[in-house]
C-alpha cells in the first residue's frame, strides 16, 4: 500500500455550523448512537478451488509438470472413444434420465512439458512395465545407444510456461530411478535458460540400480531467467527410467517441505482472511463419480498419491493435498472450511451418484477427514495426521455437504450427513448447498436442519450495484445465516476491471450491513495462472515469476482489514446533476424467447394522461418488427416465429416517465413474455423478462450490444400457454417495477440512478468511526457528510482505491490499481469531503 502524508488530501473544509448539510452531490449521515448488526469475524474469507492451474502450477510450489507422467491418463470413469474420454450413459442425480459425457482428448505428446534433446542415438517413451508402485504406474524410460558426450543428451521439462530461477536461490531436487540394459554411472541435472545458459547444476554420481531408488541434489542458481528449464543428463549407454521428478524452491511459504509459493501464499495471508474453503467448487464433485476429489489419496508421501483428472480437464499431482490445505489455513490463521462430497457428481456434467445403500461409505469418509484434522493422536486417523508431522489438531471449524447441489435426491443426503456428522461432532457448523442461487424456501424446505446456507452469484456489474439492498429485507427468523461462497461480477467486464471490483464493494456493503444474516462470504474464483484461464474473472492473478492481486483483490483486503465490531446507521443520498437524463429514457417494446405471443390492450399514460392507446383492428403504425414475424391478428399484435429473441419496438414516441398496461397471451413455445423499455435501438434497452430462464421466473434484464445480463432478483414464477395476463410496467425517472396479474414480480430501484454508496460501522479497540464509500461515478463526487453524536478528533486518514474503471492489474503492471493512503485533517461532526471518480475510499476517524 502507498502511503502519502497528505493533510486534507480529500477534505474540502471543515463545514460551518450554518452550512447547508444537503450541499454538494451527495449526503452521509451517520448516528454513531445506533448501533446495527454485530460485524462477525467470520464476514470475509477465502475460497480456494484447483482451476486456472491454482494448485498445479500455481500457490503449490513445485516446480515440474506432469513429474510423474500421468498427465494423459483419461479421466477416471472413461474409456477413450474417437478422440474422446467418454463416460457411459447413467442416470443423472436430478433428473433421473440417462446421460452420457464427454471431453476432447487430443494430446500432442505421450509426455507433455517433456522433451528429449539428443545428437544422436537416444530415445525416449513413457512407459508402465516395472512401476514405482501401484499409484505411480508410470515412469519415463530412456534408451542410450552410446556413452554420451557432456550435454550431448538432454531430458528437459517445461515446468509450468517456464521455470523462474533467480540468482542465489536454491532448489531442491529429487527423482526416483532404477537402470538396465548395463547403465553404469550417474546424472547431472541443473536448470537452463532458453538461450542455452546453464544456470545451475549439480551431478548425482551413481544412479546404477535394478531397482527403484530415490535421489536427491540441491541445484544453486548463479542466473536468473523467468523461462528456464530443468534437465536430467544421462551419462552412460543403457537404460535410465526416472520417476516423480520433483523441484522444488528451498524458501517455501513458511518454510514448508512439500510447501506453497511464497509469493501467492503470501497475498493470501494478507487479506488475513477468517476461513478457507476448500477444496471446491465443482473439483470436489468430478464430471463423473469416479474422477471426485478423494482425501484419502491425497496424503503421504508424494509418490504415494496417484493424483487424478481434474474436471477443469488438466490433471491433478494431490501434491497439495487435505493435510497441505489444513496446513495452509493454520499457517495464515484462519479456519478451515472443508468441502466434502456428498455422493453426487457435476450437475454439469455427468450427474452420476452413489446409490442410496452405499451412501454410508461417503459419510464415513467425511468423517474420517474430520478425524484426521480434529482427532487425538490415538485414533486411526488422528495418528496418521501425526505421523505425517502434526500432533495436532488443524483448525477446521466448518463442513460443507456437497457443493452447488440441490433437488430431492440432494435433500435426502444431506439429511443422512448433517445426522452423522452432527451426532459425532456436535461443535462443528455445517453447510447447506443452494445451488447456483440464494436460499430460496424451494433449496431449504425439506432438508431437516440448516445452520448455515450456501449462495452463489456470478452477474454484472448493473447487478452487483442494483442488489446492494439484497439482504436488507430478508426475514430474520428463517433460523439459518447465509454464506456468500461465491460471487464475482464477471460478466461484461472482460478478464476483469476496476468498474467490476467496486460493484462487488457496493455488494459487500449491503453484506457487512447485514452481517446479523450474512455471516460469511467468500470471492471466487481465487487463482489463475495468466497462461491458463479457465474462468474469465479471478482474485488473484501469476505467472512463473510474479504475482498480483487484481483490483477485485485490493476491495477484499480493505474490508478485511477495516471490518468494523459493529455496524452504525447511516443514510446516503446522492444527487443526479441537474440536467442528467431521465435512467429509462427510450422506447418500448414487445418480445418473445423460444416461444410464441400476442399482445392487446397496450396503453401508456402519464400522470392520467393517455399518451398511446392501441387498436390493432385498425393499425399497427409506429411499431416496427426488428426479429421475428409479427402481425395484426383478432385485434392483438402476435409474434408466431420460433427462436430466441423477437422483438418490435414501438417508435412512435420517446418516452421517459408512465404507466405501461396490456395484456398478453402465450401461445406455445418454452418461455413467456419481453417487455422492452428505455430502448435507444434494437440492441440496447431494458426489459421485463417474464416466464424466463426455462420458464421458471420472472426478472428484469439489461441488453448493452445485443447481449443481456440479469439486473434484479428473480422471482420464482411461470407463464401458462392459452391465457390473457394482465401486465403492468411503471417506469420511473431512476426505478422501475414490474407486475403480473396486480401482483408485483420485479423491481429495479437505482435510487438517483448515481453509483455512490456508503457503509459505516465502529471499530471499538481503536476506537475509530469507520466509513466505506463506493463512488462508482467517472466524476469525482462532493459529499457532506455528518457524524451525529459522536466527539471526533480533527485528524483521520483515508485508504483510497482508484484509477480507471475500465483498467485492471496484470503481470506486467501489478501495481497498476492499489490502494493509497493518506492523512486528513480538519474533521468535524460536519464537514465535506470529495470522492475520487471511480474510487473505494476508507475514511478512518477517531474518537475523542
Amino acid at each position: 500500500m502507498v502511503r502519502r502524508a497528505i493533510p486534507a488530501l480529500l477534505l474540502l473544509a471543515a463545514a460551518a455550523p450554518a452550512a447547508s448539510p444537503r450541499d454538494g452531490d451527495a449526503t452521509i449521515e451517520v448516528d454513531c448512537a445506533k448501533t446495527g448488526p454485530v460485524v462477525p469475524p467470520s464476514l470475509i474469507g477465502i475460497f480456494f478451488e484447483e482451476i486456472n492451474h491454482a494448485g498445479d502450477g500455481g500457490i503449490y510450489a513445485e516446480l515440474v509438470q506432469n513429474r510423474s507422467f500421468e498427465e494423459t491418463l483419461p479421466p477416471e470413469g472413461t474409456t477413450l472413444r474417437d478422440g474422446h474420454a467418454v463416460a457411459p450413459p447413467g442416470p443423472h442425480y436430478l433428473t433421473g434420465r440417462d446421460k452420457e459425457w464427454r471431453v476432447r482428448w487430443d494430446f500432442r505428446s505421450p509426455h507433455p512439458a517433456w522433451t528429449l534433446a539428443a545428437t544422436g542415438g537416444a530415445s525416449m517413451t513413457v512407459e508402465g512395465e516395472v512401476p514405482l508402485n501401484g499409484n505411480n504406474p508410470r515412469y519415463l524410460h530412456v534408451r542410450l545407444d552410446a556413452k554420451p558426450a557432456p550435454g550431448a543428451v538432454r531430458i528437459l521439462n517445461d515446468g509450468y510456461w517456464g521455470i523462474a530461477v533467480q540468482a542465489g536461490k536454491r532448489y531442491s531436487l529429487s527423482f526416483f530411478a532404477r537402470t538396465a540394459g548395463g547403465y553404469a554411472g550417474g546424472v547431472a541435472a541443473g536448470l537452463v535458460a532458453p538461450d542455452g545458459t546453464v544456470l545451475a547444476r549439480a551431478v548425482i554420481p551413481d544412479v546404477a540400480s535394478a531397482a527403484w531408488r530415490r535421489h536427491a541434489a540441491v541445484l544453486k542458481a548463479d542466473g536468473t531467467h523467468p523461462k528456464a528449464r530443468l534437465f536430467l543428463e544421462p551419462s552412460s549407454a543403457g537404460s535410465l527410467c526416472v520417476d516423480v521428478v520433483s523441484l522444488f524452491p528451498e524458501e517455501t511459504f513458511r518454510g514448508r517441505p512439500n510447501g506453497l509459493r511464497a509469493d501467492i501464499a503470501q497475498l493470501l495471508a494478507d487479506l488475513k482472511p477468517a476461513f478457507v474453503r476448500f477444496p471446491g467448487g465443482c473439483y470436489v464433485e468430478g464430471a463423473t463419480w469416479e474422477n471426485r476429489y478423494a482425501w484419502k489419496k491425497t496424503i503421504g508421501p508424494i509418490e504415494e498419491r496417484p493424483g487424478h483428472w481434474c474436471l477443469w480437464n488438466y490433471r491433478s499431482t494431490d501434491g497439495l493435498g487435505f493435510h497441505e490445505y489444513l496446513q495452509l489455513c493454520e499457517d495464515i490463521g484462519a479456519d478451515a472450511l472443508y468441502v466434502a462430497n456428498c455422493g453426487l457428481s457435476c450437475e454439469f456434467r455427468h450427474g452420476s451418484f452413489l446409490p442410496e445403500e452405499r451412501l454410508g461409505e461417503q459419510i464415513q469418509d467425511a468423517l474420517d477427514a474430520i478425524e484426521y484434522a480434529l482427532g487425538p493422536v490415538t485414533s486411526a486417523w488422528g495418528a496418521k495426521r501425526a505421523a505425517n508431522g502434526h500432533p495436532a489438531p488443524f483448525p477446521l471449524r466448518y463442513v460443507q455437504i456437497g457443493n452447488e447441489n440441490h433437488g430431492p435426491r440432494y435433500k435426502a443426503y444431506y439429511r443422512r450427513f448433517y445426522e452423522a456428522l452432527k451426532a459425532k461432532h456436535p461443535k462443528l457448523k455445517l453447510v447447506l448447498c443452494c445451488g447456483c442461487g440464494w436460499a430460496t424456501p424451494d433449496m431449504v424446505e425439506g432438508v431437516g436442519p440448516v445452520e448455515i446456507a450456501d449462495e452463489h452469484f456470478y452477474r454484472n456489474p448493473d447487478w452487483f450495484f442494483n442488489e446492494h439492498r439484497r439482504y436488507d429485507a430478508v426475514p430474520r427468523d428463517r433460523g439459518f445465516e447465509v454464506y456468500v461462497g461465491e460471487y464475482a461480477c464477471n460478466q461484461g467486464v472482460g478478464r476483469g476491471n476496476l468498474l467490476a471490483a467496486l460493484s462487488e464493494a457496493a455488494f459487500l456493503l449491503g453484506m457487512e450491513r447485514n452481517s446479523d444474516v450474512v455471516t460469511m462470504t467468500s470471492y471466487a474464483p481465487l487463482l489463475f495462472n495468466v497462461n491458463r484461464l479457465d474462468w474469465p474473472v479471478n482474485l488473484i492473478g501469476y505467472d512463473s515469476a510474479t504475482a498480483f492481486g487484481r483490483s477485485s483483490y485490493h476491495v477484499q483486503k480493505l474490508f478485511s482489514l477495516h471490518r468494523p465490531d459493529t455496524n452504525l446507521a447511516v443514510t446516503c443520498e446522492a444527487r443526479a446533476p441537474a440536467d442528467a437524463p431521465p435512467r429509462f429514457a427510450g422506447f418500448i417494446g414487445l418480445g418473445t424467447w423460444n416461444g410464441q405471443a400476442e399482445y392487446k390492450d397496450i396503453r401508456i399514460e402519464r400522470e392520467g394522461k393517455v399518451l398511446y392507446a392501441s387498436d390493432f383492428d385498425k393499425t399497427t403504425a409506429g411499431w416496427t418488427p426488428c426479429w421475428g414475424r409479427w402481425e395484426a391478428v383478432d385485434g392483438a399484435y402476435r409474434q408466431s416465429e420460433a427462436g430466441e429473441r423477437k422483438i418490435a419496438l414501438y417508435e412512435g414516441a420517446r418516452l421517459e416517465e408512465y404507466v405501461l398496461t396490456l395484456k398478453a397471451r402465450k401461445l406455445s413455445g418454452a418461455e413467456g413474455f419481453l417487455l422492452q423499455f428505455g430502448a435507444a435501438d434494437r440492441d440496447n434497452y431494458h426489459q421485463l423478462n417474464l416466464g424466463g430462464w426455462g420458464n421458471r421466473a420472472h426478472a428484469f434484464e439489461r441488453i448493452q450490444g445485443g447481449r443481456q445480463a440479469t439486473v434484479s432478483p428473480e422471482t420464482p414464477g411461470r407463464i401458462e400457454a392459452g391465457r390473457w395476463y394482465e401486465i403492468r410496467l411503471v417506469v420511473r425517472r431512476d426505478a422501475a417495477e414490474g407486475y403480473l396479474d396486480g401482483k408485483p414480480v420485479a423491481a429495479l430501484h437505482g435510487a438517483s440512478g448515481v453509483r455512490f454508496y456508503a457503509g459505516a460501522g465502529l471499530d471499538r479497540k481503536a476506537k475509530d468511526i469507520i466509513l466505506k464509500i463506493v463512488n462508482a461515478e467517472e466524476r469525482p463526487m462532493t459529499a457532506s457528510v455528518e457524524l451525529k453524536h459522536a466527539t471526533v478528533k480533527a485528524e483521520g486518514r483515508t485508504i483510497t482505491l482508484a484509477g480507471n474503471p475500465r483498467e485492471e492489474n496484470d503481470v506486467d503492471r501489478p501495481g497498476r490499481i492499489v490502494p493509497v493512503e493518506a492523512a486528513v485533517e480538519g474533521i468535524r461532526p460536519s464537514f465535506k469531503m470529495t470522492f475520487p471518480p471511480s474510487s473505494l475510499t476508507i475514511l478512518r476517524v477517531g474518537m475523542r
